[in-house]
């Protein structure tokens, strides 16, 4: 009787593993959109001249790192944050979020990884350590993510993070929080 228990109480856990990974994967559909919507904004003029003027100001790593913990340890939107927030290039990610209610939220990246603009705040400042950054802009391809609780978004999201390009040349990268409890 102790081994029938257990067995079935294994099946369980094993059909319980099996289902909650597949509600992690993002469907199709969202996978569709990346690929015929949300790539075309990686050689967007506006995104890439914001991109483009990010990069030309050289910021060293040592600095982007210190603007994060910083970023990471304020509470709020302090005036430093309004500088990715509030400015010309949010504003026009803040039209593009306002066109879907799926998109929870947009930012952008430079060179390194540090933001350029953002529709809200994110966690942390710098993205360039996270696969978000590093897949599309070293590969030039589009990473889409599992299912995850975003805690900046408050939302189950799917990220879909796609290359910014000048040309051939990648020069940054644009993520995508598509809120799936939104989507159609």
């Amino acid at each position: 009787m102790k081994k029938t228990i257990s067995f079935i109480l294994a099946g369980i856990i094993i059909l319980a593993g099996i289902q909650t990974a597949v509600a992690e994967q993002a469907p199709q559909s969202v996978i569709d959109l990346g690929n015929s919507t949300l790539s075309a904004y990686g050689t967007d003029p506006v995104l890439v001249q914001a991109v483009k003027n990010e990069n030309a100001k050289n910021k060293s790593l040592d600095q982007i790192k210190a603007l994060d913990q910083q970023w990471i340890n304020t509470p709020g939107i302090a005036d430093f944050m309004k500088a990715v927030l509030d400015n010309e290039t949010a504003q026009y990610l803040d039209a593009i979020q306002q066109k879907k209610p799926f998109y929870a939220e947009i930012f952008l990246m430079d060179n390194q990884g540090a933001l350029v603009a953002a529709t809200d705040k994110t966690s942390d400042y710098w993205q360039g350590d996270e696969d978000k950054f590093s897949h599309p802009f070293t590969t030039g391809s589009m990473l889409v993510s599992d299912v995850a609780f975003d805690t900046s978004a408050q939302a189950y999201l799917v990220q879909i993070s796609v290359p910014v390009q000048d040309g051939d040349k990648i020069i940054g990268a644009i993520t995508f929080g598509i809120n799936l409890d939104e989507f159609e």
